[in-house]
């Protein structure tokens, strides 16, 4: 079974760097905690990129099966929907959950700094970008144990 390759690292870089980019770039400086900072962005950022990075690839992972012929289907299509779903939105759960911490030990640690949205939409990028590859890898790895026989 195959993981994602740097495809899939470039796509969630840019999307989330534009996204990032377009949030931020009217500021001059942007905090790290508190009102306006980047947890508003990263909190559901990291919820829905969790969700669909790995639904999309335990969506690869099971098609790259299917066409290698290495496996028959071992669910019906609308279980194999329910069970993919489901793993997705555990997913989109612990991105969450993840971004909460951050957010939390970044208010204790270092609540006062303040970034450029240069620097913002580089590391947003860089993050996500290196997290939607290891959740997508994962997603596709998890399909051959979820999905087939």
């Amino acid at each position: 079974m195959c993981v994602a390759g740097p495809r899939d690292f470039v796509i969630n870089l840019l999307i989330n760097g534009t996204i990032a980019w377009w949030l931020f770039s009217g500021a001059a400086e942007i905090p790290v905690a508190g009102a306006g900072s980047i947890f508003e962005m990263l909190l559901p950022m990291a919820a829905i990129e969790s969700t669909a990075t790995s639904f999309t690839g335990l969506l690869n992972g099971t098609s790259n099966l299917r066409k290698r012929a290495l496996v028959q289907p071992a669910f019906p299509r609308r279980t194999w929907l329910v069970r993919a779903l489901r793993y997705s939105l555990l997913q989109g759960v612990f991105g969450f959950l993840a971004a909460l911490i951050a957010m939390f030990v970044v208010r204790l640690t270092i609540p006062t700094v303040t970034l450029s949205p240069a620097t913002v939409t580089i590391v947003i990028g860089l993050i996500s970008g290196t997290l939607g590859y290891v959740v997508h890898s994962r997603g596709m790895l998890k399909s051959a144990s979820l999905f087939a026989n």
